[in-house]
């Protein structure tokens, strides 16, 4: 059975200190890209459609299906595979491969805590972590630990197929397992624009 914790505080703000967002600045390191500049906010400062979709402890896949009302694919940008984790930069989009990018996302996803089955899904990379954690119901906590906002650069905007200048809106979240074992550190972004915030 999956468990999610449902009683959510959420202090003004988490955790705005450079380890929250490590995992986006390790693919900007690493294709040469400045990282974009971030306000650090308070949950209650996002905008309605921003916070419906952010501040919340559960996974954001079946968040982002129920608010665009379609199945979500994943589609990986880049990746990096160390022995026991792996680094992915990611688009999520609605509906298809080619449809609208609804959320990008950096992560790193820490083998040791997911079964075997679980690990050879995230290898294949056909579908996103969070409908990997439910289909094979791994209990697991979502703990985010802070919200921003930003507007697109160059490198955000290809992401978010968005134009430079346009706003968007993001969480750093943790997942770990019941016993506390991490699961991976993500960096949600998603557009701030449109029908599609």
């Amino acid at each position: 059975m999956i468990s999610f914790s449902r009683t959510i505080v959420m202090p003004d703000i988490l955790d705005h200190s450079q380890t929250a967002i490590t995992p986006l600045q390790i693919f900007a390191d690493s294709q040469g890209r400045q990282m974009p500049e971030l306000t650090w906010l308070t949950a209650t400062d996002l905008p309605p459609a921003a916070f419906s979709l952010l501040v919340h402890d559960g996974p954001m896949t079946p968040t982002l299906a129920k608010h665009h009302k379609c199945k979500i694919k994943l589609q990986i940008v880049a990746q990096t595979m160390h022995d026991d984790y792996l680094e992915r930069l990611v688009r999520l989009r609605a509906g298809s491969n080619t449809a609208r990018v609804v959320e990008a996302a950096a992560v790193v996803i820490h083998f040791q805590a997911l079964p075997v089955d679980a690990r050879a899904a995230v290898l294949a990379g056909m579908e996103p972590l969070g409908s990997i954690l439910i289909s094979r119901a791994i209990s697991h906590l979502h703990q985010p630990r802070g919200f921003f906002a930003g507007k697109c650069d160059a490198w955000m905007a290809d992401l978010l197929d968005g134009k430079t200048g346009e706003p968007f809106y993001g969480r750093c979240n943790r997942i770990s397992t019941q016993q506390g074992l991490p699961v991976a550190e993500i960096v949600e972004c998603i557009p701030g624009w449109g029908d599609v915030s």
